[in-house]
C-alpha cells in the first residue's frame, strides 16, 4: 500500500517536473527568438543609417553619379558593421549615427 502510493507520488512529481522543463524551454526559445529579431532590426537600421550618412556626405563633397554613391555607401555600411564597437553596442551606434546625420543635414541646409 505504501509502495504504491510512493510510486504514484513519484510519477506525479516527475510529470510536474517534465511539464516545468517544457515550459522553461518554451520560454527560453521565445526570449531567444525575440532577442534575435531585435538584434537583427537594430543592425539593419545601423546599416541603413550608415548608408544614408555616407551617401549624404558623398553627395555634398563630390560630384559623383548617384549609382556610384550608392555603391560606395553600401560598401562603407558593410565596413561600418564590421567595427567591433558597432557589434557590441549597436543601439548606441545607431543613436550616434542618427545624430551625425542630423548635424550633416544642418550643415547641408546652411
Amino acid at each position: 500500500m505504501f509502495g504504491r502510493k510512493f510510486k504514484q507520488d513519484d510519477y506525479e512529481e516527475r510529470k510536474r517536473y517534465e511539464e516545468y522543463q517544457k515550459r522553461v524551454r518554451e520560454e527560453a526559445m521565445v526570449k531567444g527568438l525575440g532577442s534575435f529579431f531585435l538584434n537583427f532590426i537594430i543592425k539593419y537600421l545601423v546599416f541603413i543609417v550608415s548608408m544614408m550618412f555616407v551617401a549624404l556626405a558623398l553627395m555634398k563633397l563630390t560630384d559623383f553619379h548617384e549609382l556610384v554613391i550608392v555603391i560606395i555607401s553600401f560598401i562603407c555600411a558593410i565596413l561600418i558593421l564590421k567595427i567591433k564597437y558597432v557589434k557590441v553596442h549597436p543601439f548606441k551606434s545607431l543613436i550616434t549615427m542618427c545624430f551625425l546625420i542630423f548635424l550633416e543635414l544642418l550643415v547641408l541646409k546652411g
